[in-house]
């Protein structure tokens, strides 16, 4: 066609033209002979229906990108009239959507950067120049809607573009913005062109996009699966797919851009939540050895600061209203956790980097980091297979290799993985197999814990098990008597686990391959193993007396655990008996116990541990007794027994060989005395156990009891008056361990107080009538109370548990009565008992409690509150004090508006100790803290200390005052002054809390308001007249200093959000009331403690003043602290001046001691001396 025709021809015969070459395959070549032609003056028509017929029609892939490059070498060489028309032409089709073929978005490409090339253009009849009219284009892509399939080629071409900072900031806030927008399936491909973009800078613009767009739809993808309101810990599978690639972009890009794994770390940093994606992003880079020790820091720090205030929020009030609630890092862990593959495969290393670092977190908090990190792996080890081996290996290598670093939490993790995971722990026996030789080198503590964890793994591993007695039986004869000790812990719970008669029916537990192993363990290979076992601890039997008491006091668990072995061990511990008992009835006394201390020059030992041996009989034969088993060795030792105790209260105390005139020391002469009598203490608490916890109710028995304790008392008495217990608590002697259990005091005390059958009553009533015999079993429950909360955190024993709730409802039984007898003590017991279950038996707590509830229907609170207003209409007040504790943890645990209402009540009324005050001022305020974010009561509690005190200034200031609260008065003003401190630095801490987590302008309000309220309360405590060198005056020094440094953080965080809103007029109003009213005060206070008490004569109190004078300068300083940054913040302002209403502080390091002057002058007066003149100096 000739070129005439060509400029003819309008714009449908074009198309029609172009479609006729496309069936004859010609198209690209006659096409590109037009475009180049100089004749054709149609050019720009040609043009705008190639990009037209690449829309409409099907092309071979070659052909529309042969035909795409023709239009983007015409568009770069075309005039400014054409290139303003398809310009236009691209801004309606991106405008209107119209784009159904990305090939033509390389003409737009084209077109943007000729357009920068140009000194001018026109656009919509305004003149341009050629950059001006870039980034108008540019801005007007951006602010149409992108059509879902065109997000990605229009990302992909602004990104080949030349872009300044503000170019690139609108490009990428556009494209971060489309990932809500686009399809699900194409957010990774718009992530990875996003990490291409950030190449050209922006990269924290970048990952902050990419993390909230991100968390928006991960919201929307739980939203859609929470339809019930349940905790949601997996994402869905779509929704993990896509996080997952996106997560594997990101780090891929960090390797080769370290200024992504910056932004990473800033971003987490900055935020003031995780989200899923952020904690991905942060796990993933503990892989990259460039920034794992800085990550790791931050997320350590972090999750610390999310545990603390979800606690905070949870036991604040006040913290509830000025911050949002916080989401929970652990369920995140959780969603984290159970995502396994689609990406997801590069955090599990770093997953569990984390969880070990978290482990050895301590900070001395009740915010358990640590159990967090126990968690993590625990979930780890059972939901990824491929990471079984190194959590397991990096727990042993801890327990088993380190001595110094703390382990109870890799202990109570080892614990719990053996537990829940055995059969995963059977695939990982080399590793057990490999650190099995250093167990008996390791600290007690740790090996008991290693040994509990792979023991019962050696049931179904044969070669394990072999390898684990010769390890054994090695250490049982090694010069170490911590490794022998471990020999025979390990023995005996192989012993205990390697069960006779259930070797078949444990197997159906494993999986096949798993039987096949465990087929070898019959019950005959069981009983042989355990056989071959007492053989060796038979030997051990004849080493040092701790390794004789650790058989003996491991023997009863071997038989509860496994029953059928009970005639190996009775024969054991009868053949032990044998050593040491007379045999002859008519001998006083039954057993040699002179034969089994061995006396030094300088001290004596017990050599055969008797007391333990007993307990050891006695623990096992109730055991068997349980089952109704009977044969010869269990009749026999209980003959024994009885033979023991009957002679045992026949025999004097010089048949023991026990010299009542002699010394009772640790050293020297007096030692085998003392190591007598306390053997022979222990001996009668085991008889008087043996007699109580079988006892049938009958008199004999009774009066067997009392002739038991009767001894057992005289002796006590006899070690009180002789034993030099000062010299001992010089070289800090442990107390002996006491042998009369837990079980047999709930035995006795119901007895005491619960049994009211008709056949017991006279064996009871024998009993309650004994003198002392309360007070000595209320002074061992207390003995083993404490052992137990010092121990607290390897409390898991379900049978200490049963046995606290069956004293307790001896102790309430005893409450109960009219006649009660020793409330004091009683209720002092039954407190230790509440803070133990509540302690190391929270689960059980409220079964506790339910338990205690009498057959009226009282509650145990009910009781307990009834208790309380009896002990105090007696003016019981240490009573009082017991239940008053009782209540408070009731009530932290189900809070009682009954207990509520009666505390307010009290506070009204006077006539109370000032220690019951003081706990019931305690108690009020957290409660206060914990439900209420009203101050009025602190405010009345203020002006009353105020009041009872007196003012420092105004002597008449209390004068005809009525008070709010009568239970305070002058005496006990100052300690509640105290209690009062402590609970507004608590309030402090959790309002400077809610600001470090950041707050919006209405919490900013409601800080500022508790803020003005809280600088009212301390005025009043400003202006009383605390008495000087008092721990309370310093007290209201500490938190007078914490308000101030409290206000400076309000006032810079105010200061950082002072360009998106303004100024807060709260804020206004709270500076006003601080310059004008506080200052005063504290200026007040100031002279005061700096001023010399006169009357306090005492060195003590002087030196406490002086302390007290010297804290003055760090007061000063908070202060001056928040007036510069009032200054700061009034300049930024502009239109406020915060510090209108304060005067001007003058800048003060030292002090002027005025009376020091007074009496230097006055020196120099009496001396006749004057003080010298100036002379003017004349010239």
């Amino acid at each position: 066609m000739s070129h005439e025709k060509l400029n003819s021809l309008t714009s449908e015969q074009i198309k029609k033209y172009l479609v006729k070459l496309n069936k004859e395959g010609t198209l690209v070549e006659k096409l590109s002979r037009i475009l180049s032609s100089d004749k054709i003056t149609v050019k720009l028509d040609f043009v705008l229906q190639v990009l037209s017929f690449l829309e409409e029609v099907d092309l071979i892939r070659s052909i529309s990108d042969e035909l795409s490059g023709l239009v983007v070498t015409f568009v770069s060489k075309c005039i400014t009239s054409e290139l303003e028309y398809l310009m236009e032409w691209f801004m309606k089709a991106i405008k209107l959507n119209t784009f159904h073929s990305h090939k033509v978005l390389a003409g737009l490409e084209s077109g943007l950067v000729r357009c920068s090339t140009l000194k001018t253009i026109v656009i919509d009849g305004e003149v341009f120049t050629g950059l001006e009219g870039f980034d108008h284009y540019l801005n007007r892509i951006c602010s149409y809607k992108w059509k879902s399939d065109l997000i990605l080629p229009l990302t992909e071409t602004l990104r080949g573009l030349t872009l300044n900072s503000e170019q690139l900031d609108v490009v990428i806030d556009k494209t971060v913005a489309a990932i809500t927008t686009i399809s699900t399936s194409d957010v990774p491909a718009l992530i990875y062109q996003l990490l291409l973009l950030s190449s050209k800078g922006k990269h924290k613009r970048v990952i902050n996009g990419i993390i909230q767009n991100l968390h928006k739809l991960e919201k929307a993808d739980l939203k859609q699966l929470d339809d019930t309101d349940m905790t949601i810990t997996v994402l869905s599978n779509n929704f993990s797919q896509i996080e997952g690639s996106s997560l594997l972009h990101v780090n891929f890009a960090v390797k080769h851009d370290v200024e992504l794994g910056k932004a990473i770390i800033a971003n987490l940093k900055a935020s003031k939540s995780f989200t899923t994606f952020s904690l991905a992003l942060g796990v993933a880079l503990l892989s990259h050895p460039r920034f794992s020790e800085n990550i790791l820091t931050t997320l350590k720090s972090k999750i610390h600061k999310n545990l603390k205030s979800q606690v905070l929020f949870k036991q604040s009030r006040m913290i509830s209203t000025i911050m949002n609630k916080p989401e929970d890092v652990t369920l995140i862990l959780d969603l984290l956790i159970n995502c396994r593959t689609g990406g997801w495969e590069v955090i599990t290393e770093g997953v569990v980097n984390l969880a070990f670092a978290l482990l050895d977190v301590n900070d001395g908090s009740d915010v358990s980091v640590a159990d967090v990190g126990v968690r993590i792996l625990e979930k780890c080890y059972k939901v990824h297979s491929h990471c079984k081996s190194t959590v397991l290996n990096q727990i042993l290598n801890r327990v088993v290799s380190s001595s110094q670093l703390p382990t109870n939490k890799h202990k109570k993790l080892l614990y719990s993985i053996s537990r829940r995971s055995l059969q995963l722990m059977l695939s990982e026996v080399k590793i057990i197999k490999d650190n099995l030789p250093n167990i008996p080198q390791i600290p007690s503590a740790n090996a008991d814990a290693v040994l509990q964890a792979i023991v019962p793994v050696m049931r179904y591993d044969v070669p394990l098990r072999d390898n684990a007695i010769m390890v054994f039986r090695k250490a049982l004869f090694s010069k170490n008597a911590t490794s022998r000790r471990i020999a025979v812990v390990g023995l005996i719970e192989m012993m205990r686990k390697f069960k006779v008669g259930e070797a078949y029916s444990q197997s159906s537990q494993l999986s096949c391959s798993q039987v096949q192993i465990h087929m070898m363990m019959t019950d005959d290979v069981n009983e042989a193993v355990c056989t071959e076992i007492v053989l060796l601890l038979k030997r051990a039997l004849r080493q040092q007396p701790s390794i004789r008491c650790e058989v003996y006091d491991r023997l009863s668990a071997v038989i509860a655990g496994n029953r059928k072995l009970h005639p190996m061990v009775l024969q054991l511990l009868e053949e032990q008996l044998d050593l040491v008992y007379e045999d002859d009835e008519n001998l006083l006394p039954p057993l040699k116990l002179s034969e089994c201390i061995t006396t030094l020059p300088d001290y004596s030992f017990l050599k055969e541990p008797l007391p333990n041996l007993l307990r050891a009989i006695l623990h096992c034969t109730s055991i068997i007794r349980e089952d109704e088993e009977d044969d010869s060795s269990l009749s026999k030792l209980t003959d024994r027994l009885r033979s023991i105790l009957v002679r045992t209260y026949k025999s004097d105390l010089e048949d023991w060989e026990l010299d009542k005139s002699a010394q009772f020391a640790s050293t020297g002469s007096g030692s085998r005395n003392l190591v007598t009598a306390q053997s022979l203490i222990s001996i009668i608490e085991v008889m008087l156990q043996n007699i109580i916890t079988n006892a049938r109710g009958i008199t004999e028995e009774s009066d067997s009891i009392k002739k038991l304790f009767f001894i057992l008392n005289n002796i006590t008495e006899m070690l009180n008056e002789k034993q030099n217990a000062a010299a001992l608590r010089n070289k800090k002697q442990p107390a002996p361990a006491r042998f009369f259990s837990l079980g047999g005091i709930e035995c006795l005390l119901r007895f005491l107080f619960v049994d009211d059958m008709s056949e017991h009553e006279a064996f009871c009533s024998a009993l309650r009538n004994t003198t002392n015999l309360y007070t000595w079993a209320l002074g061992v429950t207390t003995e083993h109370l404490k052992c137990m909360r010092l121990d607290h955190e390897n409390r898991n024993s379900k049978d200490d548990s049963v046995i606290l709730n069956g004293i307790s409802h001896s102790l309430v039984a005893n409450l109960s009565k009219s006649s009660s007898l020793f409330k004091d003590k009683t209720s002092t017991v039954l407190l230790r008992i509440v803070q133990i279950m509540k302690l190391s038996y929270l689960d059980k707590f409220q079964e506790y409690c339910e338990s205690l509830t009498c057959e009226s229907h009282d509650t145990f609170s009910s009781r307990i509150f009834s208790y309380l207003v009896k002990s105090l209409e007696e003016d019981d007040y240490e009573e009082s004090q017991n239940y008053l504790s009782i209540l408070s943890i009731l009530h932290e645990l189900e809070p009682s508006e009954k207990f509520l209402e009666w505390i307010k009540e009290s506070i009204k009324d006077d006539g109370y100790s000032s220690a019951f005050t003081k706990d019931i001022i305690i108690i009020l305020l957290k409660i206060m803290r914990e439900s209420e974010t009203d101050l009025k009561v602190l405010m009345n509690l203020a002006e009353d200390i105020h009041l009872c005190l007196g003012d420092i200034e105004d002597e008449n200031y209390s004068q005809n005052t009525q008070r709010n609260y009568k239970i305070i008065t002058e005496n006990n003003a100052p300690r509640v002054c105290l209690a009062l401190g402590q609970a507004l630095e608590r309030i402090l801490h959790d309002i400077e809390w809610g600001i470090q987590v950041g707050c919006s302008e209405d919490q900013a309000d409601a800080i500022s308001i508790t803020m003005s309220k809280l600088a009212a309360i301390f005025i009043s405590l400003l202006q009383s007249q605390t008495p000087r060198g008092t721990s309370t005056i310093e007290q209201v020094g500490k938190i007078i200093r914490i308000y101030y440094t409290t206000f400076t953080l309000f006032i810079k965080h105010e200061m950082a959000k002072i360009n998106e809103r303004g100024t807060l007029r709260s804020l206004e109003k709270l500076s006003k009331f601080v310059g004008t009213q506080l200052n005063d005060s504290l200026y007040k206070f100031i002279f005061y403690i700096e001023t010399n008490d006169e009357d306090s004569g005492r060195k003590k109190v002087a030196a406490t003043i002086k302390k007290q004078v010297i804290s003055v300068p760090s007061i000063i300083y908070a202060l001056e602290q928040c007036e510069r940054n009032l200054i700061l913040i009034s300049k930024k302002a502009k239109t406020v001046d915060f510090m209108e209403f304060f005067k001007r502080s003058t800048a003060r390091d030292f002090r002027i001691k005025g009376d020091f002057l007074k009496s230097k002058n006055s020196e120099s007066t009496d001396n006749g001396t004057q003080p010298s003149k100036r002379r003017k100096v004349s010239n």
